[in-house]
């Protein structure tokens, strides 16, 4: 970059957005003030920064975090702090409001080819599930309508059964299964990145399931591996029995509790078209991953 621009520059990004801190003569940032009266206000607040023109250089350039677009739709209401983290990474800053907790991050959008604005994005949470999803400048949400959207498409679950209960290996339909995802795969993308996702109920420890979950993802890896899908295009994630579809009652383990909590016994296969003009509007559907526990 031109030396002789960086200051306008630097002047411009700040008429743009805010940031973080106050910033202080020594260079050092203060933690910022606060809304005294946040329940006052339609919308959450955002961080700011402030320095004078004499202070301004390269500290103040704020800078943020490349973010796929496709990670960034799947954060939607409901979805729980945890699976933030995984799709976004951790937060710039953690505040509070009334309602609950508020995570800002600081998205890179691009404006040219070679050039970029730092947005922030906020997400707020309740009983730590996402309640409200908000980009503070109105030219940040359009510029991010703007981005391509990779074709996206879900193996979803329904009573087929992949493995026999608390066991993480594939049973004979699961396998049938699974080679029909693996076939999909194959002869349908061009270069897909694929996200296996497992899920346990909550019978059993916590560790348990999370393990279990794990070893699961492992195997249904493993598999699509040995049907031909290249092992680099595959990123697995066992969930244990944190986000169950639906809630049971009792403790006593029986078969009805069994079938009751069946849907929190899936498995997932995301894959995303990173070549999406090789035979596009091609899709697949199937049945093709649940679990038995």
């Amino acid at each position: 970059m031109n030396k002789c621009l960086f200051p306008l520059l630097a002047i411009l990004l700040a008429c743009i957005y805010t940031g973080d801190a106050t910033a202080q003569p020594n260079g050092q940032d203060q933690p910022i003030d606060q809304d005294p009266n946040p329940e006052s206000s339609s919308e959450l607040p955002f961080s700011d920064i402030s320095v004078s023109l004499s202070k301004l250089g390269e500290n103040y350039l704020r800078t943020g975090s490349f973010v796929k677009a496709q990670k960034m739709a799947k954060v939607q209401p409901g979805t729980s702090q945890q699976q933030v983290i995984t799709y976004l990474g951790m937060p710039y800053l953690k505040g509070q409001y009334p309602g609950g907790e508020a995570w800002e991050y600081h998205i890179n959008l691009p404006i040219t080819e070679n050039d970029v604005i730092v947005c922030q994005y906020q997400v707020a949470f309740t009983d730590e599930k996402v309640s409200n999803l908000a980009w503070r400048r109105p030219q940040c949400e359009s510029l991010y309508e703007k981005v391509p959207k990779l074709p996206t498409e879900v193996f979803v679950t329904s009573a087929d059964i992949l493995f026999d209960f608390s066991s993480a290996n594939l049973s004979e339909q699961g396998k049938e299964r699974i080679n029909e995802v693996a076939n999909a795969l194959l002869n349908n993308y061009a270069q897909p990145q694929i996200s296996i996702t497992a899920h346990s109920d909550r019978i059993g420890t916590e560790d348990y399931n999370q393990i279990l979950s794990e070893l699961r993802a492992h195997a249904i890896a493993h598999h699509l591996v040995a049907a031909g899908v290249p092992a680099g295009q595959i990123q697995i994630e066992g969930r244990g029995k944190s986000e169950p579809l639906v809630q049971c009652a009792g403790n006593k383990i029986t078969a009805e509790l069994k079938d009751c909590l069946a849907p929190n016994r899936r498995a997932q296969v995301e894959v995303i078209e990173l070549q999406p003009d090789r035979d596009e509007g091609t899709t697949y559907s199937s049945s093709a991953v649940s679990s038995s526990n």
